[in-house]
């Protein structure tokens, strides 16, 4: 194999080595990252979908809370008149939540009102008001002919039996869906009188449209997610994107879907667990990513389960478009690069290696068989070529001259041969020139190569100190990354204490508006009162008249009594203790004006404290829901700096995985720094080998000369040939 052939073959096979190893770690690395991203994105759309459902229902809830916190304060209302209230109260709230499908409320025996016994008794009129066939409160709304029907809960002994503190979820009823994919499903709140004890339960039946239109719009808004569902934790399937599904169970519905590991899936969302899963999808026909997410509606402690499936296509494809891109990249870079180390190999060494042909063929004295075609160049190659191609010219040109000269001018011959070895020699003596000077090229061409050799070494030891300062920028990010995670924990643990101080405002807000309106009507009270006490002045002012006009009527009964004698003595000591009995109702009056007047000082006193702290109690008010406001303000701020604590947290993340990338491609370098150092030997190799072609080239110079002297000799006579030779007898002719 020809010396440019193998030298191309070998820097291009060294770049395609270098290139594809790059090649195959940038697109691993590129597909892991790509796989990553994809992953994490759709478990964040995940939760964002599970929280759309959860603010859906939790406004419905909400509604089932404040009735069940209404009726928990049934003692405010007169016993009789309870049932009543309670019962008109449920019929306007269902028909101003036309998305009610049910409304319907449980109490224990004798809990609401202690007058089961009264209730009892037919049991069709009981339906329809409400009450079981015992008495028990328990009526339910719901919607029938285009009206609202009122008829008794069934199942309410069900649900007394499974009432705890804490709100529940039902799971919707087995093969209920209706036809357009939507199953009905139970909230129920319990209600809780204020000595903390469980009463009864509100509970409302909705459907899930807003579940499936969920569904619908997580596939048709993300190109990147192909499947996704709702599953109770029980399993029930709420929301499919098959809607034929709906009302299932997983574990029937969607054993196609998760196979083998379909005893997983449901563990997951029966413990309310993520789990992520690589299944082959029978539908898409290629393997898809499956996330499950748990989430709870309201405060119910079972909770629901969100899936999303990603199929390969989706999660890797623009890391397949890079391969491809990479591929017919490196192909085109590989094939360039071939070709372009062929043309520089070929223009150095294809010019030496005429020379050292021609300079064997002229030491041969043949002179039609030589090519320089590099005699253009303006390089010494190109001068030792043009120099070559001269030499060869002159002495065929004077060779055919001596012939002619020979046959001719026989006695010219040896002046004319010694002309031409005379030129033929300072010919010659370019040629030694020349390649003295290639030599002394090729020797600095040699240092360079060793100059190279030494750069490349340091290129190794910098790629070794920065593959050290990855690690420590890795160990930095690790580092970063704790301490923003501790960081985000705080501010958890600050929006934890600003929503229990904003819970604890909203009470205080409430009880300062109870109390203000208890005031309002304390005052109320005070000033009946005070009205009252003037009657009570008037009336004993009455009394004190009476008292005055009967002591002067004993005191003219005394007078008759003194008039009339002995017969009147009798009556005297009647009008003397009438006297006596006036003027103590006269002290008495008196006192109790007293007493009156400064009950009305106090009352006034009372009047006018209460008319403050009514002003006093609205200006708290006023302060405690600025404080609500505040504490919104302050809960959204948190709100913000925990997501951007996750943002923070997230891009430290992708940090750290681009300086591992970093990391490893350092190390990928540094392997590839070793083939470097190959090629740099290769070319000293190279170089050495053109050293020995232009010692070749000297030699054959020197074969020249050699054969100028001899020929030099010749015509001087001075030659003899070996013996046997046949030119030696011409020579000597």
């Amino acid at each position: 194999m020809k010396l440019r052939v193998r030298v191309s073959l070998i820097i291009t096979a060294i770049m395609i080595a270098m290139v594809a190893g790059i090649l195959i770690v940038l697109l691993n690395r590129a597909g892991k990252t790509q796989l990553q991203a994809t992953l994490r994105s759709a478990e964040r759309l995940a939760g964002e979908e599970a929280r759309t459902i959860k603010s859906i229902y939790d406004n419905h809830i909400q509604t089932a809370r404040t009735l069940a916190q209404m009726m928990g304060g049934y003692e405010n209302f007169e016993a009789s008149g309870r049932r009543d209230i309670f019962i008109e109260m449920m019929r306007r709230i269902f028909e101003a939540n036309p998305r009610l499908e049910a409304l319907y409320s449980v109490w224990g025996d004798n809990a609401l009102d202690g007058q089961d016994a009264l209730y009892a008794g037919d049991a069709g009129a009981n339906r329809e008001k409400g009450f079981t066939e015992t008495g028990k409160f328990a009526p339910l709304f719901s919607r029938e002919n285009g009206g609202t029907a009122l008829r008794v809960c069934r199942n309410h002994n069900e649900i007394l039996a499974s009432l705890t503190s804490n709100e529940a979820v039902r799971a919707p009823y087995p093969g209920m869906a209706g036809a357009a994919g939507i199953v009905p499903v139970d909230f129920i709140v319990p209600v809780i009188t204020p000595q903390n004890k469980i009463a009864g339960a509100v509970g409302l039946t909705l459907d899930l449209a807003e579940v499936q239109a969920a569904i619908d719009s997580i596939v048709s808004r993300n190109s990147d997610v192909a499947e996704a569902a709702v599953y109770a934790n029980d399993g029930a399937i709420i929301g499919h994107f098959f809607k034929e599904r709906v009302g299932r169970n997983l574990k029937d519905a969607d054993q196609a879907l998760y196979t083998n590991d379909i005893d997983a899936a449901l563990a997951a969302v029966q413990s309310g667990r993520t789990l992520w899963l690589e299944k082959y999808s029978t539908v898409l026909n290629e393997n898809m990513w499956i996330i499950l997410s748990p989430f709870n509606i309201g405060g119910a402690e079972t909770p629901w389960s969100i899936m999303i499936g990603v199929p390969d296509s989706a999660a890797l494809a623009d890391e397949r478009t890079m391969t491809v891109f990479a591929v017919v990249m490196g192909l085109i870079f590989a094939v360039a690069i071939g070709f372009v180390v062929f043309v520089i190999i070929t223009g150095i060494i294809k010019p030496i290696q005429e020379c050292g042909v021609a300079a064997n063929t002229l030491a041969k004295m043949q002179y039609d068989n030589i090519t320089l075609s590099s005699q253009k160049r303006g390089d010494e190659i190109g001068e030792l070529q043009r120099a070559l191609s001269t030499i060869r010219s002159n002495l065929q040109k004077k060779l055919e001259s001596m012939n002619v000269e020979i046959i001719s001018q026989h006695k010219n011959i040896s002046a004319n041969l010694k002309e031409v070895i005379k030129k033929s020699a300072g010919e010659l003596g370019v040629i030694t020139g020349n390649v003295e000077l290639v030599e002394d090229k090729t020797g600095a061409q040699m240092n360079s190569v060793n100059q190279t050799s030494n750069a490349v070494d340091d290129i190794v030891q910098h790629i070794n100190a920065l593959e050290n300062a990855v690690e420590s920028q890795t160990h930095n990010s690790v580092k970063s990354s704790e301490t923003i995670e501790k960081i985000v924990k705080d501010i958890d643990s600050v929006r934890s204490v600003v929503l229990n101080a904003h819970a604890t405002t909203s009470k205080l807000s409430k009880s300062s508006g109870e109390g203000r309106k208890m005031l309002s009507e304390l005052t109320e009270e005070m000033s009946i009162i005070a009205g009252q006490s003037s009657f009570l002045e008037e009336a004993n002012a009455t009394l004190g008249n009476i008292a005055a006009q009967t002591n002067i009527l004993a005191m003219n009964a005394a007078i008759e009594a003194a008039h009339a004698g002995e017969a009147g003595r009798g009556f005297a000591v009647v009008a003397g203790e009438i006297r006596n009995l006036a003027a103590s109702s006269n002290r008495e009056s008196a006192s109790i004006s007293n007493e009156i007047k400064r009950m009305r000082s106090s009352i006034a006193n009372i009047q006018k404290a209460s008319v403050e702290t009514v002003h006093t109690m609205g200006a708290i008010f006023t302060e405690i829901n600025d404080m609500g406001a505040s504490f919104d303000e302050v809960t959204k701020a948190v709100e913000a700096q925990s997501s951007n604590g996750y943002q923070a947290l997230d891009t430290l993340n992708a940090l750290r995985e681009t300086t591992e990338q970093v990391r490893e491609g350092s190390s990928e370098i540094q392997k590839r720094s070793g083939l470097i150092s190959e090629s740099v030997d290769n070319l000293k190799r190279i170089s050495t080998e053109v050293m020995v072609a232009v010692a070749d080239v000297q030699s054959a110079s020197q074969n020249i000369s050699v054969s100028l002297e001899i020929a030099q000799k010749i015509v001087d006579g001075r030659y003899l040939m070996p013996p046997g030779n046949k030119e030696n007898d011409h020579a000597g002719k």
